[in-house]
C-alpha cells in the first residue's frame, strides 16, 4: 500500500477524479488530499461558490449550457495549477476541451462505479440528473461511459469500501509515476507529457501523405492532441509517391481510413478527386485535408486559416494592412489569398519568376494581389509601405542548402512592421534573426502548423477543439526544455 511519504512531492501532476455523480469522487478526493498533503478542489462546490447559488438553481435559471461554460472556464484555470486533487462534476468530460485541459497536467482516474448501484444506494439530493428517475440516470451513464473511458488514464473499479478505493488509487498513482520515469519513449510516443497511443479494434486510422514525408511533425502533433482529448484515433505518416494520390485515395477508402492530410506534391492532384470541396480548397485549388465519410471524399484546406489564426494570436489583424509576401509557391498562394479575403489593403507577391507571381494574383479579385519581382530595386519601392512581411520561400529551412545572400532589404521596413517566416525548423531562421536584431516583432511558422492541424482534426472527428488549449499542451512536446 502506498503511503503519503511515498507519494508526496513525487510529481506536480494533478490527481483528477471523474465519474458519475454519487461515484464517491468527493469523499475519495478529501481522503486522497489528506494522504498526499495536497489541496482538494471539488469542482461543483467551487462553481457554487463562484456563482453564489446551488447547481440546481443555476440549471433552473440559466440552463445547462451556462453551467457548462462556467465549468469549462474553471477547468482551464485549474489546469494551469499543480499539486491538486480535483473532483470534477459528472458531465465535465462532455466537452473535449475540458478533457484536453485536465489531461494536460494531470492523471485522470475514472471511478467506474455501477450506475444502478449509485442510484439505488446513494442520496443524490436535488441534483438535476437525479430528478428524472432511474431509467434516465442509467441512460445518461450509457451515453457518457465511452467518454469517461477515453478521458481516463486509469480506471478504478474496486469499491469494497472508501478506504480500499483510496488505497487502490494511490497504488495506481505510484505505478503511473514510476512508468513515466522509467519507460523509454520510442519515436512518436511521449511519456513526460502523458501521451499514449492505444490501439483497439475500433480505433480509426488517420495519416499524412507526402513524397517525402519522413520529416513530418504531423504525427506527433496529431497523436498528442488525440491522446489529450481521449479520442479513439491513431495518426501515422505514409509515403505516397508523386502522381499516386488517386491510387492512395482508393486504398484509404478500402482500408477504412477516416481521413488524411496531404503535403507536397499531392495537394493540387487531389482537387479533381474529391466528391466535395470546401470554400478554401476551391479558392486555393489545393487540398491538404481529406475526410472520408461513407465512401465519399471531402476536401478541405486548412493552411490559410491556420496562418490567419497564428497571426491573430500575436495581435496582428491583416485588415487594412499592406502585406508583402516573398515567394509564390503553394504556401504563398494560401497565405496571399486568405489575406486578400480578410480585406488586407494590398498584397504584394514578390518572386524571381514574375509569371508565377502573376498567376497567383490572377486567382484573386482584380487589384487585391499585385505581382512584383524580388530584386532590391522593387523591394526598396514596396517595403517602406509594408505593414506585414512574410517569407514563404524555403530559404534558410533545415535541410535546404540555399540561404539568403543579402538581407539588407530589411532596412527598408517601417520600425513597427511585423516579420513572419513560415519556416519552423530552425525556430529562428537567419531571416527572422536579422529582423529581430533590427527591432521587429517576429514569428515563425510553428503556430500556423499547429492551427492547421487543429482545424484538420476538427474535420476528421466532427469535434470542436480548443486550439489555444492544444497549443499549451503541444508547446512542451514541440519545444522540449532541457532537464536540470
Amino acid at each position: 500500500m502506498t503511503t503519503s511519504n511515498q507519494t508526496r512531492g513525487e510529481s506536480s501532476l494533478n490527481l483528477i477524479l471523474i465519474g458519475m455523480m454519487g461515484s464517491g469522487k468527493t469523499t475519495c478526493g478529501y481522503l486522497l488530499a489528506q494522504r498526499m498533503g495536497r489541496k482538494f478542489v471539488d469542482m461543483d462546490e467551487l462553481i457554487c461558490l463562484r456563482e453564489g447559488r446551488l447547481i440546481s438553481d443555476i440549471f433552473a435559471t440559466d440552463g445547462e449550457e451556462y453551467f457548462r461554460k462556467v465549468e469549462s472556464e474553471l477547468i482551464q484555470e485549474l489546469s494551469q495549477r499543480s499539486n491538486l486533487v480535483i473532483s470534477t462534476g459528472g458531465g465535465a468530460i462532455l466537452r473535449p476541451e475540458n478533457v484536453a485541459a485536465l489531461r494536460s497536467h494531470g492523471v485522470v482516474f475514472w471511478l467506474n462505479r455501477p450506475a444502478d448501484h449509485i442510484f439505488d444506494n446513494e442520496d443524490l439530493g436535488d441534483r438535476p440528473l437525479a430528478q428524472n428517475g432511474k431509467a434516465a440516470f442509467l441512460k445518461t451513464f450509457a451515453m457518457r461511459e465511452e467518454k469517461y473511458r477515453r478521458a481516463a488514464h486509469i480506471v478504478i473499479q474496486d469499491f469494497t469500501s472508501i478506504q480500499v478505493t483510496v488505497d487502490t488509487i494511490l497504488d495506481q498513482w505510484a505505478q503511473y509515476l514510476h512508468n513515466l520515469r522509467n519507460v523509454s519513449a520510442p519515436e512518436g510516443r511521449i511519456t513526460k507529457g502523458g501521451m499514449m497511443v492505444e490501439l483497439r479494434n475500433s480505433t480509426k486510422k488517420l495519416c499524412v501523405i507526402g513524397d517525402p514525408v519522413e520529416h513530418s511533425k504531423s504525427p506527433i502533433i496529431q497523436n498528442t492532441m488525440i491522446s489529450a482529448m481521449g479520442l479513439d484515433y491513431i495518426y501515422m505518416a505514409q509515403f505516397v509517391a508523386r502522381g499516386k494520390a488517386g491510387q492512395w485515395l482508393e486504398a484509404a477508402k478500402m482500408a477504412g481510413y477516416a481521413g488524411f492530410n496531404a503535403t507536397m506534391p499531392h495537394k493540387v492532384d487531389l482537387v479533381p478527386l474529391m466528391d466535395y470541396l470546401d470554400e478554401d480548397a476551391r479558392m486555393y485549388k489545393a487540398v491538404n485535408t481529406v475526410s472520408i465519410r461513407n465512401g465519399l471524399a471531402y476536401g478541405h484546406n486548412t493552411d490559410g486559416r491556420g496562418f490567419l489564426q497564428s497571426i491573430l494570436d500575436e495581435g496582428i489583424d491583416p485588415k487594412g494592412r499592406t502585406v508583402v509576401i516573398l515567394g509564390a509557391g503553394g504556401a504563398a498562394k494560401s497565405v496571399a489569398l486568405k489575406l486578400a479575403q480578410q480585406k488586407a489593403k494590398l498584397v504584394y507577391v514578390c518572386n524571381r519568376t514574375l509569371s508565377k507571381a502573376a498567376a497567383l494574383s490572377s486567382m484573386a479579385p482584380l487589384g487585391s494581389i499585385v505581382p512584383s519581382p524580388i530584386n532590391n530595386q522593387a523591394l526598396a519601392r514596396i517595403l517602406p509601405r509594408c505593414d506585414l512581411l512574410i517569407n514563404c520561400t524555403s530559404l534558410g529551412m533545415t535541410g535546404v542548402a540555399d540561404q539568403w545572400e543579402d538581407l539588407s532589404f530589411l532596412d527598408y521596413l517601417p520600425a513597427d512592421c511585423p516579420v513572419c517566416d513560415l519556416i519552423y525548423s530552425p525556430s529562428e531562421t537567419l531571416f527572422l534573426e536579422q529582423a529581430r536584431l533590427r527591432g521587429h516583432q517576429t514569428l515563425n511558422g510553428l503556430n500556423m502548423l499547429i492551427w492547421q492541424a487543429v482545424f484538420a482534426l476538427e474535420h476528421f472527428t466532427d469535434t470542436h477543439i480548443d486550439g489555444h488549449a492544444m497549443k499549451a499542451i503541444l508547446d512542451p512536446v514541440l519545444n522540449p526544455r532541457p532537464e536540470n
